[in-house]
C-alpha cells in the first residue's frame, strides 16, 4: 500500500496560492494586504524572493534552483523575472510592450512578447536572449523542455503548432481545425485538435525521433479544453461535459486507462512519471464543489485520496514523489486560512488515510470554471486578431 506524509509549509490568513514544486523546493504566490510576494520553501525554511517595482505577480514556476515569473512594473508593463537561487534578475525591460507566459526548463526560459498587433516568442538560454519568431501574427502559449520549444502560431488557417529544436524551427501542423495548447516532453509534442467548444476534439502526438505525427486519442463531447499533460511515456487529460460520461484518462504507452468517471467534476490533472494528481469535489452547487474539494493521487496502480477535511484543497502540482497544493477555507473557529501543503509519497513513516473506492472521487467545479473562462478569453482574443 502506498504511504504518504503531509506537512504544512506555508500558513497564514493572507492569500497563499498556486504552489509549484521541483525536487525539495516549492514556490508560491502570497498576498498580504497590498503587498505581493513570491515565497520559496527549500526543504527546511521559507524565504521571500524579492523583486523590484512589482505590483502583481503571475504564477511562479520552478525548475531546480531557478524560479521565473512575470510581474507588472511601475509603468504597468509586464516584465519577466528570474531568481537563480541567490539573486533576482529582471530579464526584460520593455517600456511599451508586455512579456507574458514564461515557462522554464533548467536554465532555459521561454515567453511571449505582445505588441498591439502581434505576439512573438523569446528564448533565454541561460546566457543570452534569442527571438525565435518575427512576423505579424500572434505566437503564443510557449512550452519548453530542455532547449526544445513549442508554441501556437495564429495563421490564416487558424492556430497551428511550431517547434524549435535548438537549431531550427519546423511547422508541425497544417489543418483547417485549430491546433492548440501544445505540451512538450523531450523531443515529443502533444496538442489539442479543436477549440474549446468543438465537441469532436482529438489529441495528436508528434514523435521527435522519427518526425511522425499520429492521432493518439479522441476527447469527444468535452465542453472545455482538455488540459493535456505528459511525463515520460505517460499522457493524461480530462474530459468534462454535461452528460457526465467524461473523466480523467491516462495513456501509459500501452493502453488508455480511465482513472475516474465524470459523475462529478474534476480539475486539471498533473503528472510526474507514473503519478497523476488532481483536485476533486462533489455536491449540488458550485460552492459545494469548491468547499468539498480534496486531493487525489493515482500511483500507477490505484487511486488514493490524500486529503479528507472540512476545507478546500485545490491547485495540486507534482514533481517526482512530492505533491503540493493550496488549502483554503474556514476551520471550525471561522478563521480564514490559506495554507500551502506538501505530501511526500512512499514515506513509510505515516499514512494519513486509506485508499478509497474510485466511485467516490469528484472535483472542484469552480476551479474548472475559472480555467475555462481564461482559455475562452484567450481563444476569442486570438481569433479576433486574425
Amino acid at each position: 500500500m502506498t504511504k504518504f506524509k503531509i506537512i504544512k509549509i506555508g500558513e497564514g490568513g493572507g492569500n497563499n496560492a498556486k504552489p509549484q514544486v521541483s525536487g525539495k523546493k516549492v514556490v508560491w504566490n502570497s498576498k498580504d494586504g497590498n503587498k505581493y510576494r513570491i515565497l520559496l520553501y527549500d526543504g527546511d525554511k521559507v524565504s521571500e524572493i524579492n523583486s523590484s517595482n512589482v505590483t502583481t505577480n503571475s504564477t511562479p514556476l520552478i525548475s531546480g534552483d531557478h524560479v521565473v515569473w512575470s510581474a507588472r512594473d511601475a509603468n504597468n508593463y509586464t516584465q519577466i523575472f528570474l531568481h537563480n537561487g541567490q539573486q533576482t534578475t529582471q530579464l526584460t525591460n520593455h517600456n511599451d510592450i508586455s512579456d507574458f507566459f514564461p515557462q522554464i526548463s533548467g536554465n532555459n526560459i521561454v515567453w511571449s512578447v505582445q505588441t498591439e498587433d502581434s505576439a512573438e516568442i523569446f528564448f533565454y538560454n541561460g546566457q543570452k536572449t534569442i527571438q525565435l519568431t518575427k512576423d505579424d501574427v500572434y505566437d503564443m502559449f510557449p512550452q519548453i523542455s530542455g532547449s526544445n520549444v513549442v508554441w501556437n502560431k495564429h495563421t490564416d488557417n487558424g492556430a497551428e503548432i511550431f517547434l524549435y529544436d535548438g537549431v531550427k524551427t519546423a511547422r508541425l501542423t497544417n489543418s483547417k481545425k485549430e491546433d492548440l495548447y501544445p505540451q512538450i516532453f523531450g523531443e515529443n509534442v502533444i496538442w489539442q485538435h479543436g477549440i474549446y467548444n468543438d465537441k469532436e476534439k482529438n489529441i495528436f502526438f508528434y514523435n521527435g525521433k522519427n518526425s511522425e505525427t499520429i492521432r493518439l486519442a479522441d476527447a469527444y463531447n468535452s465542453t472545455s479544453n482538455i488540459h493535456l499533460r505528459a511525463s515520460g511515456n505517460n499522457i493524461v487529460w480530462e474530459v468534462v461535459n454535461s452528460e457526465r460520461d467524461g473523466g480523467i484518462f491516462l495513456n501509459n504507452g500501452k493502453e488508455i486507462i480511465k482513472l475516474i468517471d465524470n459523475h462529478n467534476l474534476h480539475f486539471s490533472p498533473e503528472i510526474s512519471g507514473d503519478y497523476v494528481v488532481w483536485a476533486a469535489g462533489f455536491g449540488d452547487t458550485e460552492e459545494e464543489y469548491y468547499s468539498s474539494s480534496e486531493i487525489f493521487l493515482y500511483d500507477g496502480k490505484e487511486v488514493i485520496q490524500l486529503t479528507d477535511n472540512n476545507v478546500a484543497d485545490i491547485e495540486p502540482a507534482i514533481d517526482g514523489n512530492r505533491v503540493v497544493w493550496h488549502q483554503s477555507g474556514d476551520y471550525d473557529s471561522g478563521n480564514y486560512v490559506a495554507n500551502i501543503m506538501l505530501a511526500t509519497i512512499n514515506d513509510t513513516k505515516s499514512s494519513l488515510i486509506q485508499p478509497i473506492d474510485r466511485t467516490s472521487q469528484i472535483i472542484n467545479a469552480s476551479a474548472v470554471a475559472i480555467f475555462g473562462l481564461i482559455f475562452v478569453y484567450l481563444c476569442k482574443k486570438l481569433i479576433a486578431n486574425s
